[in-house]
């Protein structure tokens, strides 16, 4: 991976603690355990995973789809009341409730107060507000920002066009967010489409269909798996081909303490990244620094950024 640590640039780096969103954290009892249940999950050999399948039915799903959509839903549908034996909810308890899975969980209700703000931001009394959802995945932020948007009173999209657009190289994954989608009755005031094609390829699917290029892409769970120069080119297309007011919304996951288990053991090999470099690959993209702002979510395993042209 290329270093981009020579010249950072004066971005905003928060921690998000805002307990409205109900987010996971440690108590002190958890954070002892962590400390020393943590190294030794990280010494394991990776063969170690045949027995971390055989303790719990999800635990071997997810090993099983690592880096998939299916896995990432395991890990949103946390519920150990769901696991009637006693032994496998135990060790369900365990895996899932660890920093990682935790974090992505996290993420989750921090990119869906990101996608509801942006949409709030925008000023599209008379006109269409385009979406695009780039590796898609299950779209569950995607439906959770616009299932929080229908309680606004206040916030009237009556008179839009509300076009939301789901890209994702996976056929499954795609059929999976279609049938959640479409489990829910949202009137005529959205329009959802789906689209089975890799990231870089949206331009041609908007320009081709006649859509109006995105005002909101929100791109989240892809880049820890892109090269710099992969991250570097999406982002320069992402910002070549969205509106003048548009906004970005994407994320990256940051080394933690759990890095050599998640790798080794569970087999879900990432690229970690720091802030300070994800926003200069950003930067280098066309997006100013005074315009970025980045978030980590309470555990600091994955932060989100978002940049406006």
């Amino acid at each position: 991976m290329r270093d981009t640590r020579q010249t950072i640039p004066p971005i905003s780096i928060v921690t998000d603690n805002d307990h409205g969103q109900k987010y996971e954290k440690n108590s002190f009892l958890k954070k002892m355990i962590n400390f020393f249940i943590i190294p030794i999950l990280n010494i394991l050999p990776a063969n170690f995973n045949v027995v971390v399948r055989k303790t719990s039915k999800d635990a071997n799903e997810v090993i099983k789809t690592a880096t998939s959509h299916h896995a990432i839903e395991i890990l949103y549908n946390y519920h150990p009341q769901k696991i009637k034996n006693r032994v496998e909810r135990f060790f369900y308890y365990i895996w899932f409730n660890l920093n990682n899975p935790k974090a992505v969980r996290n993420r989750l209700k921090l990119v869906t107060r990101e996608v509801k703000t942006a949409i709030q931001g925008l000023d599209r009394k008379n006109s269409d507000i385009n979406i695009l959802s780039i590796a898609s995945g299950s779209a569950r932020a995607i439906a959770d920002a616009l299932l929080s948007i229908e309680t606004i009173e206040h916030l009237d999209l009556k008179d839009n066009n509300l076009h939301v657009t789901f890209l994702d190289k996976s056929p499954q994954a795609c059929g999976y967010s279609k049938h959640l989608i479409e489990g829910e009755r949202w009137g005529e005031k959205y329009n959802f489409r789906w689209i089975n094609d890799t990231a870089s390829s949206f331009p041609s699917h908007f320009v081709n269909n006649g859509w109006d290029i995105p005002d909101i892409v929100e791109m989240v769970g892809l880049l820890d798996y892109f090269t710099d120069e992969q991250v570097e080119k999406i982002f320069s297309t992402i910002y070549e081909n969205m509106a003048s007011d548009g906004v970005l919304i994407t994320a990256n996951i940051a080394d933690n303490k759990e890095r050599p288990f998640v790798t080794r053991v569970i087999g879900w090999k990432m690229i970690y990244r720091t802030p300070e470099q994800f926003a200069q690959l950003m930067t280098h993209a066309g997006f100013k620094p005074e315009q970025i702002r980045i978030v980590y979510e309470p555990l600091k395993v994955h932060f989100v950024a978002i940049a406006k042209k």
